[in-house]
Order: structure tokens, then C-alpha cells, then sequence
């Protein structure tokens, strides 16, 4: 059964900010700058008894998160305190990006020239990927548009191709096979459409049980009707029994401890955060436009005071 939130519904999930109340048990106080994540359907489900369920059969639950706001309520165990050396936009931009990251890098192991080919390579969980896989000693492929090929450089690729320009598999080939074997030891889709097309370029220069990792749903029709959980997950199962390589769909979970985790490699240099554009609350709709343009060099800030969120705590 599918949850359905109750308007007013309060959009977004990643903040930081200065804690104004706290629980007398929660292990933080009046004061304390954290960051974190709002899962924006935390809230309390309704009596099942008295709750109307839609033609889909949906329960509705009350919204409570949702950090697009002045204030909010989050549970302690989403958030960690923040370190000195970020400002509160860098420590907002790390959250759901930096944590997906770490659960796509569970899946590989510490090698040294493992080759990676990361499609969607300058986006914002591509731009700390591409940093944390060449921290590891990964060779890093990316997959991303001309303009970002500096970008991309910078971040630690060992080569970029443009995808509008040339199918990227065909790019890589000569780099990516060796005595006409393919050598690829993994593909991560960080794209926000995801595609199978990518899956089925991925299989021409995979080596055998080698990763194709997606983010996002690969079929746009099981998306659009609900059952993409459960379609992710039969395809997954599909794809890794019927073929040589694995099919791996990677759903971030949030946690404390995790946030703790970027906290520390961000203190070792594995990586830095990337700011595409900083908004003000006015110009939310801007942010969100430029979201949905599907072309970002990092991530996108959205701050209550004017000219940027400052560093010093708010009264």
C-alpha cells in the first residue's frame, strides 16, 4: 500500500541549520549548527479505521517534514553536528548525495585501477562520486556533457566524452578493451532518467560479472503506475540471473551514522562539496527550475537570508 501526503505538503529533504528546540533526550541542544536529512514523508499515519482510501488504495499520511521552511521538525537520529570547516550550504549540499554515494560505493571493492564508468558524471551525486572512486585509486570514466569536461578533470577523471556528441560506449572502446576483451569492472547511471539503453551499452565493454549500478527506475511505465518498488526489484532479479553481469538499483538510506561518515572523509580529503547555484526562499521556483532541466554542475542551495545563508547562528 502506497502512502499519499495531506496538502500543505512541505518539498525537500536535505538542510542545515541551527537547532531552536530539542527533545530533553536527544543527544543535541538549543544552538547547535547540524545538517541532515527530513525524510518528508515522516509524519504519523492516520487511523486505517478512519482514513479514506483513494481509488488506488492509498493511505493518507500527515506531512510533517520538509525542510523548505524557516522551521522544522526532524528526528535526532537524521542529523549530525557540523564541522567547523563547512558552511551551512556545503553541509546541505553533502546529505542525500554524499549518502547515496557511500551505499553505491558498498557495492565495489578497494582496488586500485578499478575501472568505474560514471554516466551523469557532473551532477551531484556524480561529482562527489567521481572524487570519492578516484580517493579509492578507481579509474574514473565519466559520462557528461562538453562544458563539463573541466569540471570533470578536476574532480579526478581519468577521461570524459560527451554523450550528445558520441555514444559513450563507442568513446571508451578503445581505452576499454584489452586484446578485444571488455574491461570495464562497473558503470554507475547517476543520470536523472536513468536509461535502458545504458544498461544495454553497459554490457558491451562489462567484464564478466561485472556492476551496472542505476539510481533511478529503468522503466518509465512502471514508474508512472506505482509499482516501480516493486518492479526495480524483479528487475534487478531478472537481469542477474539472465545475464553475466550484475544488476544493482540503488535506493539511499539515510542514517546518522553515515552523515558521520562524510563528515570524517571530507575531513581526510576524499572529497569535496560542489554548489552549482545558491538561491533565496524568493527565488524557490527558480531552483526548481533549474532542477528540472536535468543539467547541474553539483548541487543546488536554497537559503533564508538574503544574499546567502551566513555561518553565524540566527536569533
Amino acid at each position: 500500500m502506497s502512502s499519499v501526503l495531506v496538502p500543505p505538503v512541505i518539498p525537500g529533504s536535505d538542510f542545515a541549520g541551527v537547532i531552536v528546540g530539542a527533545a530533553p533526550d536527544a543527544p543535541f541542544c538549543k544552538g547547535d549548527k547540524v545538517f541532515g536529512y527530513c525524510p518528508n514523508r515522516w509524519g504519523r499515519k492516520r487511523d486505517l479505521a478512519a482514513a479514506q482510501l483513494s481509488s488506488e488504495g492509498a493511505a493518507y499520511v500527515d506531512s510533517i517534514g520538509g525542510c523548505l521552511s524557516e522551521y522544522m521538525i526532524c528526528p535526532a537520529n537524521m542529523i549530525t553536528r557540523m564541522p567547523e570547516e563547512l558552511n551551512f550550504q556545503e553541509a546541505a549540499s553533502l546529505v542525500t548525495s554524499g549518502m547515496t554515494c557511500l551505499d553505491i560505493l558498498e557495492l565495489f571493492p578497494q582496488q586500485l585501477n578499478y575501472n568505474v564508468v560514471i554516466i551523469g558524471a557532473s551532477g551531484g551525486v556524480g561529482s562527489i562520486l567521481t572524487q570519492m572512486c578516484a580517493a579509492r585509486g578507481y579509474r574514473v570514466w565519466c559520462v557528461t556533457r562538453e562544458e563539463n569536461f573541466q569540471h570533470c578533470a578536476k574532480l579526478g577523471a581519468h577521461s570524459v566524452c560527451d554523450y550528445t556528441k558520441q555514444t559513450w560506449s563507442k568513446y571508451f572502446e578503445p581505452n576499454l578493451t584489452l586484446n578485444e576483451k571488455p574491461w570495464v569492472d562497473a558503470v554507475i547511471d547517476c543520470s536523472p532518467d536513468g536509461s535502458g539503453e545504458n544498461w544495454q551499452l553497459a554490457k558491451t565493454c562489462l567484464v564478466k560479472s561485472g556492476t551496472y549500478c542505476s539510481l533511478t527506475w529503468q522503466d518509465p511505465d512502471a514508474a508512472e503506475s506505482g509499482s516501480a518498488g516493486m518492479f526495480a526489484g524483479w528487475q534487478s532479479a531478472y537481469r542477474n540471473v539472465l545475464s553475466s553481469w550484475y544488476f544493482k538499483y540503488v535506493q539511499m538510506a539515510p542514517s546518522k551514522e553515515k552523515l558521520d561518515t562524510l563528515v570524517a572523509m571530507h575531513a581526510g580529503g576524499h572529497f569535496k562539496p560542489i554548489l552549482d547555484t545558491k538561491y533565496g526562499f524568493e527565488d524557490v521556483h527558480e531552483a526548481f527550475k533549474k532542477l528540472m532541466s536535468k543539467h547541474t554542475t553539483g548541487k543546488l542551495v536554497v537559503s533564508f537570508e538574503e544574499g546567502g545563508f551566513s555561518t553565524e547562528n540566527p536569533e
